[in-house]
């Protein structure tokens, strides 16, 4: 048992059968290693972990990432579903509208992390072979994706908090360009509610220079996402 945190067996037990044909799975997310803000959100509020519809997420859900984002002060933090929802337990200011609802999936991502082995979700796959991505491919091979080719070079410059981790070699100016690990970037999408995991795939199956990435992303989208 966490120490500090009180579980109730007979609560988790009606948490998981109300949740046991959902698309929460908590069974499955709770032992989750290496999940994101905005996942780990979506499943502790009880709205499964990814939009694959493209819905808009919950006032709660947004509140909640925001959350974590504020106390990791990293938006690109990677946590454990069991460290997310101990991070909820431990803190008394939770800014969610159903409170007890969430506490009490967070209880049973607990319970359910402490009875069965992590099973890992690794962070995106860098294979040795391709080569990383100049902006500017970035931006052609992105089009469509939240943005136009032009509109993408703009955060490729300015590199907002949540793009910086896709950075694999810095640029410097008049000697060498930015390179980018365009499977970080495409997870950061969809991560955010940005762009569709299957919307992402096209692009890396289509696309000439996202061909070398494509197993890379199949293994990263398999292990976060549930697309068809």
């Amino acid at each position: 048992m966490q120490a500090g945190i009180e579980i109730d067996e007979q609560e988790v037990g009606f948490t998981l059968g109300f949740y046991k044909n959902s698309p929460v799975m908590l069974e499955k997310r709770a032992t989750r290693k290496n999940v994101s803000p905005i996942y780990a959100a979506r499943v502790l509020c009880g709205e499964g972990p990814l939009n694959t519809k493209g819905y808009s997420d919950s006032d709660d859900v947004l509140e909640l990432a925001g959350f974590f984002e504020e106390e990791t002060g990293n938006p690109s933090a990677r946590k454990s579903m069991k460290d997310w929802a101990l991070m909820v337990l431990k803190s008394e200011t939770v800014p969610v509208s159903e409170v007890q609802h969430v506490e009490s999936i967070c209880r049973a991502v607990i319970f359910l992390a402490n009875q069965k082995p992590s099973i890992e979700t690794p962070a995106v796959p860098v294979p040795a072979d391709p080569e990383p991505l100049t902006t500017g491919t970035i931006a052609f091979c992105f089009d469509g994706l939240r943005w136009t080719e032009k509109q993408w070079l703009k955060p490729l410059g300015d590199k907002p908090k949540w793009l910086q981790g896709c950075v694999v070699t810095p640029g410097k100016r008049g000697v060498s360009e930015t390179r980018w690990n365009p499977v970080l970037i495409a997870a950061r999408l969809v991560d955010k509610g940005y762009a569709q995991a299957r919307s992402a795939r096209a692009k890396f199956q289509t696309k000439p220079q996202l061909a070398p990435w494509l197993e890379a992303w199949k293994t990263y989208e398999a292990d976060n996402f549930d697309t068809p």
